[in-house]
């Protein structure tokens, strides 16, 4: 909230929020902040879908890259034993 610039109105009042003790307050009024609840289970199976997912991608890449490499060996004429 401290990183919200103040807002000034036609008036020439200057709103903006303000720390107190016990919590935010907006023009006397307090501010309920809400946080979601996070669960730590959830962000670690997120996070192994999204490392499985890149996982995955460079084990195709690399795969690919095996492929190419012996496609490229098998049109070789002759050897390389000159």
């Amino acid at each position: 909230m401290s990183a919200q610039p103040p807002l000034l109105t036609a008036e020439g009042k200057v709103l903006r929020p303000v720390r107190a003790e016990n919590g935010w307050y907006y023009e006397g009024q307090k501010v309920q902040l809400y946080y979601p609840p996070c669960s730590e289970i959830e962000q670690m199976q997120q996070g192994a879908v999204l490392g499985g997912s890149f996982l995955m991608l460079f084990a195709l890449a690399y795969c690919f890259r095996l492929a190419i490499k012996a496609i490229q060996d098998l049109t070789k004429v002759g050897g390389d034993d000159n």
